[in-house]
Order: C-alpha cells, then sequence, then structure tokens
C-alpha cells in the first residue's frame, strides 16, 4: 500500500496534520486537540521518522519537546484535502477522514491498486475466477476477501454481464475517481520514501 495513504487510513494521523498545520504542540497539546484515546509517542515518533513531522525542544523548557509539520507533512496535508474531497463523493453518504469507514474505504482502495485487481477490473466487469487469472499473484481466498472489502465500502458492484454465465464484478464511479489521491500518493511516496 502507499505510505501516503497508510498514514492517512490510520486514525489520529489525519487529525494530527489538521492540529499541526495551525502551528506547533507539545505532545500533550496533540493529545488534548486531536482528542486521541491513548498517548501518541509511538505515532509521532513514527511519523518523525517519515519525516513528516519535525521537532525541536522548547527554549523555556529544554526538556519538553514542541513538534510541527515539516515540508513532507504539509504535503501530505494537502493529499488529505484530495482524499478527503473523494470520501464526500461515496455513494453511501459522505465520509469524513478520521472515521473508521474512511480508513477502510482509503485501505481498500490502494490495495486493490497495489495489487493491480484495481487495472483488471478498470478494462471491463470480471467473475473472480477471471479475475484470479487476470491477476495471478493473489490465491481465490485472497481475492475473496479483497473483493469482499471492496464490496463493502462500495468500491466494486456486482454485475450480470452478457454472454457470461458466471455474475462478475465491476468497479464503481466513486472507485475510479479514486485515482486522483491514488497518483497524489504515489507521487508523495517517490519523492519522500525513496524505495531502498
Amino acid at each position: 500500500m502507499h505510505s501516503a495513504l497508510a498514514l492517512l487510513a490510520t486514525p489520529p494521523v489525519p487529525a494530527l496534520l489538521r492540529t499541526l498545520s495551525d502551528g506547533t504542540g507539545t505532545a500533550l497539546d496533540l493529545e488534548r486537540d486531536t482528542r486521541a484515546a491513548r498517548p501518541l509517542q509511538a505515532r509521532l515518533k513514527r511519523l518523525r521518522a517519515l519525516g513528516v513531522v519535525a521537532v525541536r525542544r522548547r527554549a523555556r523548557f529544554p526538556h519538553a519537546l514542541e513538534y510541527g509539520l515539516a515540508t513532507p507533512g504539509r504535503e501530505l496535508l494537502a493529499i488529505a484535502g484530495a482524499v478527503e474531497a473523494w470520501l464526500e463523493r461515496t455513494p453511501q453518504a459522505p465520509l469524513r477522514l478520521d472515521e473508521a469507514t474512511a480508513g477502510a474505504a482509503i485501505t481498500a482502495l490502494a490495495d486493490c491498486w497495489a495489487t493491480t485487481v484495481f487495472h483488471a477490473l478498470a478494462a471491463e466487469p470480471l467473475s473472480l475466477a477471471e479475475l484470479e487469472r487476470a491477476v495471478g499473484s493473489l490465491s481465490y481466498p485472497a481475492l475473496q476477501r479483497r473483493l469482499a472489502a471492496l464490496r463493502a465500502v462500495g468500491q466494486v458492484r456486482p454485475v450480470e454481464p452478457r454472454g457470461k454465465q458466471r455474475s462478475a464484478f465491476a468497479l464503481t464511479r466513486w472507485a475510479r475517481e479514486g485515482t486522483g489521491p491514488i497518483v497524489a500518493a504515489a507521487r508523495w511516496d517517490r519523492m519522500h520514501r525513496p524505495l531502498r
């Protein structure tokens, strides 16, 4: 999965990005402002390692750390905007980026893209067996799980294709509109998460 999308699908990262977009704050400030249910230290450490968050020591209190967005974090915030716009257009009720259902939709889209399920279904509706042949790298049960996740969030729908005996699956228009956030996330990944 794209690193940018994986981060945005993980609570409380979107709330942290929004909070830090207004300036800096200590871990305690961030916990209060994001209403995090658990301490954010591990999440902040990960974001710091990825270069999303910068840290500095406060002048008056040298043991207190102050967090702020680094350039990759500001760029990730822009991707969050594109993802939010996409989530608002869901066929069901609009989703907010910090909802669990939104995280499931983002994860399903990114996983579908990364495993080439998206590419195969973008060409034409396919049955599960046809999809297994087209993708090749995933087992039948793995494809079943992915299709179930995609159906649950409204990114694929069953169709009855002409001339075929088996029902097939097709990408919804909303799933196709997800290519914008995917492209933005891929660009961010290429710039800030080079292959090692």
